[in-house]
């Protein structure tokens, strides 16, 4: 491996580190009573508002509405709090409102430019998510001149990177493409994660994967958030009817359970269980009107790694999926392939290669039936931020193209995943976080209007 991919794949482990430290900072920058303190009045309770807003944050992502909740109450009381600001950015930072992050980091930098080590990194990454990538690029470079040699050594390639990404942005949002994007609505979305939207039967039904509540389960002790389920979906005219838990097989259980592909006659279902290793794909099939309990793929596909998302041409032989296996990855999560022998089992997974994957994250695989054109998700290529759709066509010789971003709107600075072409190329479906989301990621319909 050369020295420069080496640094970069650290540079991709800093970027996941760094914002997983945005947990971890909240409780690093304490409040000290003397900053809260604005008058008498008030200030016993704007204390046990941010007392319990700390203790919120400690339970992990999806507790942090609930603090950001208390520490609001306790902005009432004081405005002016450079530390409480702080802490109300790193919440939104990592809501469905991030752009909110950046009057908070103002406020808390003008008070003092002091307040968190990396204050001027999150700032940067805030003018990234409000696409004003030449203040961006502003705050990203006068966050390398505050560090020292060894700071700069640990961190410049991730600055680098977010540099580079908001380059990309700026080429990418002077150039948007004519599309028309739509929340689907509360029917499908709730206010907590909804993606990896499955079509079939001419969109006429969906099936997707949700982090609601269902029957009063407890959020989990990693995260503090709701455990994966699949639910289910039916349009008529274009309206679609609420989701509903699938509840037609041993599908959904109670740990995390999400679907990954569907057959196209809809009689095999593809799952991602896990609770197996660190992640694995199962598969039933339904049988005399009857659906057979999971069980794993038969074959080399499934390993000690984590196997994700999936995507399978139509011939059913080739089989397109996520993993990050370190043995044979360029970096993080990474695409590839596995070909059906010809006794129903799956062949040893080979790398898709460094045409389309890179030392940063692929996620959200999706092949054409055909096989010819592949749509995923990556924080590599020239995504201006977070993860990018991007698209590749395979030629005669069974190469891929160089990767093409989709383009802004679609693409923003956030991330984007689970594209999924309709059989109308014109639409496709995708999931996000956006100021108009329910909560946390939604799916969304986007239209494609032509040049």
């Amino acid at each position: 491996m050369s020295r420069k991919i080496y640094r970069i794949i650290c540079t991709s482990l800093l970027l996941q580190l760094f914002f997983i430290g945005f947990i971890s900072a909240q409780s690093e920058v304490r409040v000290p009573r003397r900053s809260l303190r604005a008058q008498h009045e008030g200030f016993a309770a704007a204390y046990q508002n941010l007392i319990d807003g700390d203790s919120w944050a400690h339970k992990g992502k999806g507790a942090l509405p609930k603090a950001l909740s208390y520490y609001l109450k306790v902005y009432e009381y004081n405005k002016d709090c450079p530390e409480l600001n702080y802490k109300i950015s790193l919440c939104y930072f990592r809501s469905d409102s991030k752009a909110k992050a950046l009057d908070f980091l103002k406020a808390a930098y003008l008070k003092d430019p002091l307040v968190g080590k990396d204050i001027l990194y999150l700032l940067g990454r805030a003018y990234q998510l409000n696409l004003d990538f030449d203040k961006a690029v502003e705050e990203y470079n006068a966050f390398l001149l505050s560090l020292n040699n060894r700071q700069k050594r640990r961190l410049s390639d991730m600055v680098n990177k977010n540099i580079e990404e908001c380059k990309a942005g700026k080429e990418l949002v002077s150039k948007p493409k004519r599309v028309a994007i739509k929340n689907l609505g509360d029917a499908i979305n709730s206010s907590f994660d909804d993606y990896n939207a499955l079509l079939m039967h001419g969109d006429s039904a969906m099936f997707l994967t949700s982090r609601r509540p269902y029957k009063r389960k407890r959020p989990n002790k990693v995260n503090y958030m709701f455990d994966e389920n699949i639910y289910f979906a039916r349009s008529k005219a274009g309206n679609w009817d609420k989701a509903t838990y699938l509840d037609d097989g041993d599908f959904n259980s109670k740990r995390n359970d999400a679907i990954v592909w569907v057959s196209e006659d809809g009689n095999t279902r593809y799952l991602y269980d896990g609770f197996r290793k660190n992640g694995d794909i199962m598969v039933s099939t339904m049988k005399n009107g009857v659906w057979k309990h999971p069980k794993k793929l038969k074959g080399r596909l499934n390993t000690n790694a984590s196997e994700t998302t999936m995507s399978i041409t139509q011939d059913g032989n080739t089989l397109y999926f996520v993993s990050n296996d370190t043995r044979e990855s360029i970096g993080g999560k990474d695409i590839y392939i596995s070909n059906r022998k010809q006794n129903g089992k799956w062949g040893r997974p080979q790398n898709i290669g460094s045409t389309i994957n890179t030392p940063y994250d692929e996620e959200s695989v999706y092949v054409k039936p055909d096989g010819k054109v592949m749509f995923f998700s990556s924080k590599g290529h020239n995504s201006m931020g977070g993860f990018d759709i991007f698209r590749s066509e395979k030629d005669a010789g069974g190469n891929w193209s160089k990767p093409e971003n989709i383009g802004y709107p679609v693409n923003t600075p956030d991330d984007e995943l689970f594209y999924r072409p309709s059989n109308n190329e014109k639409i496709a479906y995708f999931s996000a976080m956006r100021p108009d989301t329910h909560g946390g990621y939604d799916i969304y319909k986007v239209i494609f209007l032509g040049s």
